[in-house]
């Protein structure tokens, strides 16, 4: 072993090694390391690598140690142990419930185990688990200001809200949707991955008394300021993570049309007296600001939009347009589809939107073709 291997962690250090996963009692070898995405909220807690197992099944390994979970240095080890454990038992569980739910646009667990090593006397523990490989994620596939990639984008757009949908249906919610985390297994398949920041309306979790879990560069903005969420049981309300999973889907159509994250747009567009560095008071007094600053991203992100010969946006795209305006309604109380509108239960409900981007993406293909 190099010495640049001999100051390895554990879970840097499988390549060639043999895995046993424990649904199936089978071994996976594991192959070479697969680079992760700078804006992963999982890169720092994880290594992944692309492993198959002897009947010719590739999967990806996410793989992680005690050792490896980036931690306040105040922890004692048995604290970072049982916050490996309780957050690796949990996304198993969570992964269970969509697999035995047919969820088919989450990624599909293959297998999970752990790994016993011992190595210059020290003996470590790797947890793993394997998931379906992707080709990419989304960030490979989503090309800037081409018509004919306007109807993948709905397609994309549908998948993605079908996912959602599946989580929701379970009181599951994802809370770190983002383009790293939309995986392309061909130009028509994609699904959302990595729940490790999921909860669970049902099952106690780790992040359950967190009210924003996931990576903070798209986070929606009710949870830049001080506020205060409805808990029961400890838990944040289930509404709140469905309104902010809705955010996190309409964000993703920004992403889409624009390349950049919309937080990060919005942020900036707010006066400096009005962003959560300068403003002490409640979310409900600087809405009004935040409202004002999102009409002038909503405003770029229309300016992007495909339109017609006389410049007016396509039917598609305007449409497209109101569904962004919904799902990122700076409001998380008035978010999502009116519940006025074709008697809908709950304006978080996501069936509006999968019924909406499917009936877009199919329209606009057979428009475009036709021509």
């Amino acid at each position: 072993m190099s010495a640049d291997q001999s100051n390895m962690l554990p879970c840097e250090r499988l390549e060639g090694l043999y895995l046993k996963g424990e649904r199936f009692n089978q071994e996976w070898l594991v192959r070479d390391k697969v680079k992760r995405g700078s804006d992963r909220t999982g890169g720092n807690f994880s290594i992944g690598y692309r492993v198959e197992n002897k009947d010719g099944t590739v999967g990806f390994l996410k793989a992680t140690d005690i050792g490896f979970l980036v931690a306040s240095p105040k922890m004692s080890a048995l604290e970072k142990t049982v916050m490996v454990m309780t957050e690796q038992q949990f996304e198993r569980t969570i992964l269970g419930i969509c697999n035995g739910n047919n969820m088919d646009r989450i990624i599909h667990a293959l297998d999970y185990g752990d790994f016993h090593t011992h190595f210059n006397g020290m003996h470590d523990v790797v947890f793993f688990i394997i998931f379906e490989l992707a080709e990419g994620d989304v960030r490979s596939q989503a090309i800037r200001s081409q018509r004919e990639e306007f109807s993948w984008i709905l397609h994309a757009l549908h998948n993605l809200s079908v996912a959602v949908q599946q989580l929701h249906s379970a009181q599951i919610s994802h809370n770190d949707i983002k383009p790293s985390n939309l995986l392309v297994f061909n130009k028509q398949l994609q699904k959302l991955a990595d729940l490790g920041r999921a909860t669970s309306n049902m099952t106690i979790g780790p992040w359950d008394g967190l009210p924003y879990c996931g990576d903070r560069t798209y986070v929606a903005p009710e949870f830049w300021y001080p506020n205060t969420f409805p808990h029961t049981g400890g838990k944040i309300a289930f509404d709140v993570r469905r309104a902010s999973d809705l955010y996190l889907l309409g964000s993703m159509a920004y992403f889409f049309i624009t390349g950049q994250a919309l937080t990060p747009i919005l942020h900036s567009s707010l006066r400096p007296e009005h962003q959560p560095a300068q403003w002490s008071g409640r979310y409900e007094e600087v809405l009004p600001y935040v409202r004002s600053a999102f009409g002038s991203v909503i405003r770029y992100f229309e300016m992007e939009l495909p339109k017609d010969k006389s410049g007016e946006l396509l039917r598609e795209a305007s449409q497209l347009r109101t569904a962004l305006v919904q799902l990122c309604d700076p409001d998380p109380t008035v978010r999502g589809y009116p519940i006025s509108v074709n008697g809908i239960s709950s304006r978080y409900s996501v069936e509006k939107y999968v019924s909406l981007f499917d009936r877009l993406s199919k329209s606009f293909r057979v428009r475009y073709q036709e021509r």
